[in-house]
């Protein structure tokens, strides 16, 4: 009873799910000429940069359902959470369904990214993972709970930022 608690209480409070094991399928909008780079960097076919396209198109036409989905399953929990009395086979599945939701969510990231290898010869696979790791140990602010974003602009991971004016110097 009490591990179920913890998954309800899990839930409720926005718990990051396996869904965040993996960077976002396609990597968001296109900003920037991200595909222009890396059709340069890695050398890509017009026809391989297409094929890309397809996949990240479409596996964030995807996400977004499924967002959309595990949103409201979640609604529909909290609903089931503050009845008047308490139907514990409808929390039990509905825990079930948001669990499922974020599961196949994690599915599809595996999918996408291994329908991307499929596209890449082995030595732009190489170069992509050289790129990718540069990326991820670069300057970028570290995300804290919730996906807040960690030092580099005063926030709580930066050691330099002064206290705000209501609160007390220690």
């Amino acid at each position: 009873m009490m591990k179920q608690a913890l998954l309800v209480a899990a839930v409720l409070a926005g718990g990051a799910g396996l869904v965040a094991a993996l960077p976002p399928a396609g990597g968001g909008s296109d900003r920037g000429g991200r595909f222009a780079r890396l059709k340069e960097d890695l050398g890509l076919s017009d026809q391989q940069e297409t094929r890309l396209r397809e996949i990240r198109e479409g596996s964030q036409r995807d996400a977004i359902r499924r967002r959309a989905d595990v949103q409201v399953a979640r609604l529909d929990l909290r609903h089931l959470m503050e009845a008047p009395t308490l139907d514990r086979k409808a929390v039990d599945a509905k825990v079930k369904e948001v669990s499922d939701l974020q599961a196949a969510g994690f599915r599809a990231r595996v999918d996408t990214m291994l329908a991307m290898r499929e596209v890449l010869t082995p030595d732009q696979m190489k170069k992509w993972q050289e790129l990718r790791g540069d990326r991820r140990m670069g300057d970028r602010p570290r995300r804290g709970p919730r996906g807040r974003r960690m030092g580099m602009g005063g926030g709580p991971a930066d050691p330099g930022s002064s206290p705000g004016p209501d609160t007390e110097e220690r």
